[in-house]
């Protein structure tokens, strides 16, 4: 079962505020749902967020509209 971030994210948070160090809480997490939930590089990130005392599950807002291209202008740059 695949788990959504909303779901892994707050656990991520919990362990952090019990003192638990990101790969041990990644270890954790991935034993209670699943080996693809959480990967050691992800849950330091979220930790090291954490630790500036930003306590926010939700992804930081980026800056502009990303990008679009079609098909037909790759293939019109090309010819």
């Amino acid at each position: 079962m695949v788990y959504s971030k909303a779901i892994i994210r707050p656990n991520l948070l919990y362990e952090f505020k019990n003192r638990v160090k990101a790969i041990e809480a990644a270890l954790r997490i991935r034993n209670a749902f699943g080996e693809d939930t959480v990967s050691d590089e992800v849950a330091r990130f979220w930790f090291r967020r954490f630790k500036t005392g930003n306590e926010t599950i939700e992804n930081e807002p980026r800056q502009g509209r990303p990008g679009t291209c079609s098909n037909e202008k790759i293939e019109k740059y090309l010819v």
